[in-house]
């Protein structure tokens, strides 16, 4: 057999053997340091959403106008809608968001959880109003009046009794940061915003939110 022949043969088995190699080590990799990635990417798909690069992206309004401290954007999954958020803060603390544009703008106030660790509503400089609080969440607000109104609203009857929420501008805002930034998290946070959603004026402020509207 020719020299020549035997070169190829080599080189044939070479790259044979180097497509095997590079084949098992991607599958290895899917399966271990990058599977919550390819999880993640395909419920953004299956969503209609796309996993954004979190060192070109911003954080979305209200969130960019806000003092927060330092913050590492870890995973971000968003459409011209809705955005999924999962920040690592300086002392390691992580917080998982979604932030749902709102059709109108709201006075600051929120719900959070009894049990809760600390999060996004413990930033924002808004007072506690213990009169207000149930057995699963406290009521926070900008001043008195927001917080009453979203006391006497049904919002907090759409809450896990361990999510977070926050009416901030033109948005609503979900911390779901005591559950795991996952697939199925990322589907029950989205079917529960868009149940807070539905519940929201189109046009107003919180006194449309009233319970007895």
């Amino acid at each position: 057999m020719p020299a020549a022949l035997h070169v190829v043969n080599l080189l044939t088995l070479a790259v044979v053997l180097a497509a095997a190699v590079w084949t098992f080590w991607d599958q290895v990799r899917r399966e271990t340091t990058h599977k919550q990635h390819v999880e993640l990417a395909y419920w953004a798909a299956q969503n209609r959403m796309v996993v954004e690069n979190p060192k070109r992206m911003r954080l979305p309004a209200p969130l960019d106008g806000l003092s927060l401290a330092p913050l590492r954007m870890q995973w971000a999954i968003s459409n011209r809608q809705t955005t999924l958020l999962r920040l690592q803060g300086p002392q390691g603390a992580c917080w998982n968001l979604l932030v749902r544009r709102a059709e109108a703008a709201r006075a600051g106030a929120g719900l959070r959880p009894v049990r809760a660790i600390p999060g996004l509503l413990d930033t924002l400089g808004f007072e506690p109003f213990p009169l207000f609080e149930s057995d699963r969440f406290v009521v926070y607000g900008a001043d008195s009046a927001a917080a009453r109104q979203l006391a006497k609203s049904r919002l907090a009857a759409l809450l896990p009794a361990d999510v977070g929420l926050i009416l901030l501008g033109p948005a609503l805002i979900l911390d779901f940061s005591s559950r795991p930034f996952d697939p199925l998290e990322l589907s029950r946070m989205t079917a529960v915003a868009d149940q807070i959603a539905a519940r929201l004026p189109a046009s107003g402020a919180l006194p449309a939110l009233l319970a007895g509207s």
